[in-house]
């Protein structure tokens, strides 16, 4: 690959144009060296080179880098070159491919190490230089899948798919374990035919079995990866989330604001009685029985009481029902976060079954209506596959069982591609 813009090819009848390629400057710098070394004339030297004396005397002229000086003639040979592009691809790759930052944090790197005196550290030429990888690296993606195809191991997958819409509406579907990407197809509808026609594409001549499909609870998803694929179905831990959320979340902040009323207001019960015996108290009254401001007071306060009771209650409901569902993102993952080991189907069921029975004894204690507490029914049975098992517990299965490393061979031939195209 190319760090700049490719060199122009010249006819012999005409003086010999500019040659951007660093890669072929630098060999042509070595060749001229190395016949004036032999004891040529640097007029014989640039001409057996096919370089034009005033384009040598242009390349001698730049002001030298601010670096090692042993560093600087290295990188001017074409050995140097070649280094320098390696690193170059490597940081794109490990930062920007495989990390997820951007061309920016590529800059960073190449600032802070020094690289920049070598290689330009400015967005748009990195980000010129990442247009192309990713170009060649989708090339030989297309270029080696059959053949990578024909060789892979028959294996189960687990696969994820959602819709994206940055350019009208795409079909996307991804290899949840390796996080190949399977599917990204333009769509004009998102129905389960449509769907099934997609993946069927994406998956042509691959050995593989799809055994499990998450996503949102839309009809058409639901239709196609139960009914068409014949493969369990998993709710995605926003949906998840979101039905809980529904059935918990509104219920709760409106008893915790009702509590809070219900307290403001016994306590300016508790004052009135307070401020009407020391009114009473301030004024001369005749012979008579006084009123009962002590049983008044008493009573009054103890609604003050019971009333701030209900409000910590009523605060303690929705504050632990927020943290048990945001649980539901450590705890519905194949490995268990804190520790970084995978967990067993019996652990991962453990762990939600324990959230679940949490979240219906609050929704007892906070008596919710039956239409909330179907939602929370529903999101629990959403966990779940037919057998009663959490539907993630097959993909923890097949992790505890190793298969994540073995699901990355397609995505490794594309890697090793990748590197084949660095080397062309």
């Amino acid at each position: 690959m190319s760090d700049a813009p490719a060199c122009v090819d010249s006819s012999a009848d005409r003086r010999p144009t500019p040659i951007h390629d660093r890669l072929d400057r630098a060999k042509h710098l070595h060749a001229v060296a190395q016949t004036q070394q032999d004891g040529h004339s640097q007029r014989a030297a640039v001409t057996g080179a096919g370089v034009a004396r005033s384009t040598l005397r242009h390349w001698n002229a730049r002001p030298a880098p601010l670096a090692p000086a042993a560093l600087s003639a290295f990188v001017q040979t074409p050995e140097g070159v070649v280094w320098l592009r390696r690193i170059l691809v490597a940081a794109h790759w490990s930062i920007s491919e495989q990390g997820g930052a951007g061309v920016r944090v590529v800059c960073d790197f190449l600032e802070r190490s020094g690289l920049s005196a070598f290689i330009g550290a400015s967005y748009g030429t990195q980000q010129a230089f990442q247009s192309e990888l990713e170009e060649q690296i989708v090339t030989a993606a297309t270029e080696l899948r059959e053949t990578l195809a024909q060789a892979m191991p028959h294996r189960t997958l687990s696969i994820a798919e959602d819709e994206t819409w940055k350019d009208g509406m795409r079909l996307v579907s991804i290899d949840a374990a390796s996080n190949f990407i399977l599917l990204e197809h333009r769509s004009d509808e998102r129905s389960a035919a449509a769907w099934t026609q997609a993946l069927e594409g994406g998956l042509e001549g691959l050995n593989v079995t799809v055994v499990q499909g998450t996503s949102d609870e839309a009809k058409g998803l639901l239709a196609h990866i139960q009914r068409d694929l014949g493969a369990h179905h998993s709710t995605d831990l926003f949906h998840l989330q979101h039905e809980v959320s529904q059935a918990m979340s509104l219920s709760l902040k409106r008893a915790e604001q009702q509590a809070e009323t219900a307290e403001v207001e016994a306590k300016a019960r508790w004052q009135a009685e307070c401020a009407a015996e020391q009114a009473y108290h301030r004024r001369r009254h005749g012979p008579g029985r006084p009123p009962a401001f002590a049983a008044r007071i008493d009573d009054a306060l103890n609604d003050f009481v019971q009333a701030s009771l209900a409000r910590e209650q009523a605060h303690a409901r929705r504050a632990e029902a927020k943290a048990l569902i945001g649980a539901f993102g450590e705890v519905d993952h194949p490995y268990e976060i804190q520790q970084g080991q995978a967990q067993s189907p019996e652990q991962l069921q453990a762990r939600l079954g324990t959230l679940f029975a949490r979240l219906e004894a609050i929704a007892e204690e906070a008596d919710l209506s039956e239409r909330l507490c179907a939602h929370l029914a529903k999101a629990k049975l959403s966990s779940r596959s037919p057998g009663s098992v959490p539907i993630c517990s097959s993909a923890a299965a097949r992790v505890s069982r190793g298969a994540t490393a073995s699901s990355r061979s397609i995505s490794t031939g594309i890697t090793d591609s990748a590197r084949a195209s660095r080397r062309s």
